[in-house]
């Protein structure tokens, strides 16, 4: 691996710089891969991962009203977005006045 550095900004991301350089690749992929994960099941967040996002956002638990504020339109979205199929397209790729 090519061990020339780079330019990091902020404290937070030169820490996490310098521990990655230590820490072993498996570690590593282990811990992205845990990060890369949804917090739930379900619909992309479900009830519970909005809660937790909610508590950690500001810092209060939240009212179960609130919870379905955000998961309304999330809910709504998504049910849009499964209606409209994507149309296949092909192009004729060959050149211009041939084939």
């Amino acid at each position: 691996m090519n061990k020339e550095g780079d330019v990091v900004s902020g404290r937070q991301n030169k820490l996490q710089s310098a521990i990655a350089l230590v820490t072993p690749s498996g570690m590593l992929a282990e811990a992205h891969r845990r990060m890369a994960q949804p917090d739930t099941a379900g619909y992309p967040f479900g009830e519970e991962a909005v809660a937790n996002w909610f508590e950690r956002t500001f810092d209060r638990v939240p009212e179960t009203a609130e919870v379905g504020v955000i998961l309304d339109p999330m809910a709504r979205r998504e049910a849009q977005q499964s209606a409209i199929k994507p149309e296949r397209v092909f192009r004729d790729r060959s050149p211009a006045g041939k084939g």
